[in-house]
């Protein structure tokens, strides 16, 4: 197959993808910080204002790294991916698809679509029992939506130039059939 292959990540994993060949975009934020904040709070929910505003921050430039990665080589030259392969925590993989109007795959080495036997892996309330595994995805995916939602909808108009997609975003994956792989 003639193709080629851009890894886009967090410059912590520079390395790792340069060694098995790939040409490397690097996204913003601090992996450390971000498995810092999931160890400090395991349910994905903090009240602090400084924090609220911290993390929304780092989504958000994370966001903006992504659209970069998909529209521009790392020297800066144009650059247009036939297909996005991303994880489901990007959370605007399918925006930028859907402007640059290419297929989308999302990938995850856990579980990402509902399920009896699993729960949500961010379904930490509970263990999923909570609202049962299956639901336990809508749950999060709400959840997920309440917070980041806004955030998404500038970055549509403001990077995309799409409209706002109200509060049909929390599902869209699932209401647009793209189902998740697993991967190794």
């Amino acid at each position: 197959i003639n193709a080629e292959y851009m890894g886009a990540t967090h410059a912590a994993f520079h390395g790792f993808v340069a060694q098995h060949g790939l040409d490397f975009y690097p996204l913003k934020g601090d992996p450390e910080e971000l498995m810092q904040f999931m160890v400090n709070h395991p349910d994905m929910v903090t009240f602090s204002p400084r924090e609220i505003t911290e993390k929304k921050a780092a989504m958000w430039n994370i966001y903006e790294s992504c659209w970069h990665a998909c529209t521009r080589n790392h020297d800066g030259s144009p650059y247009l991916p036939e297909v996005i392969i991303a994880n489901p925590p990007v959370h605007v993989h399918i925006h930028i698809a859907e402007r640059l109007q290419i297929p989308l795959q999302i990938m995850f080495t856990m579980p990402w679509s509902p399920t009896r036997d699993y729960a949500h892996p961010l379904a930490t309330l509970g263990h999923g029992r909570l609202y049962g595994n299956k639901q336990s995805y809508k749950v999060v995916d709400d959840l997920m939506w309440l917070g980041l939602g806004p955030i998404i909808n500038r970055f549509r108009r403001q990077y995309l130039g799409l409209p706002a997609i109200g509060t049909r975003g929390a599902h869209l994956l699932r209401r647009l059939r793209i189902p998740p792989l697993p991967s190794p």
